[in-house]
């Protein structure tokens, strides 16, 4: 009896360092991803401010450079939906606890 009861203890510790090995790995790219939407936010700025009549054959480092930003932001983007990662916008919905964050209280 006391060989089964210290089996089933040894599985179940087992199991919950398993658990616990998960959720450290889930808990660390969670920061890491909200670090990065924070990269992805400041792309997005990026390629916004560029002027679209500035970017013409005539000003080929401009047009590169731009094209570089665009595509990095792509790629960053398809990167978030493989993981799971969608973006909401919450603009004129009523408050989900479940989906939005409050931040502030108008």
């Amino acid at each position: 009896d006391k060989y089964k009861r210290a089996l089933a203890d040894s599985e179940n510790l087992r199991i919950r360092l398993t658990k616990q090995i998960e959720d450290a790995k889930l808990f660390g790219i969670q920061a890491f991803c909200k670090d990065l939407l924070e990269v992805a936010d400041i792309l997005s700025k990026a390629t916004e401010s560029v002027p679209k009549e500035e970017v013409q054959e005539s000003n080929p480092h401009l047009k590169s450079l731009y094209e570089g930003l665009t595509m990095t932001e792509a790629q960053l983007q398809n990167v978030f939906k493989r993981h799971g990662l969608v973006p909401v916008n919450p603009l004129n919905e009523k408050f989900d606890p479940n989906l939005h964050e409050a931040l502030f209280q108008q």
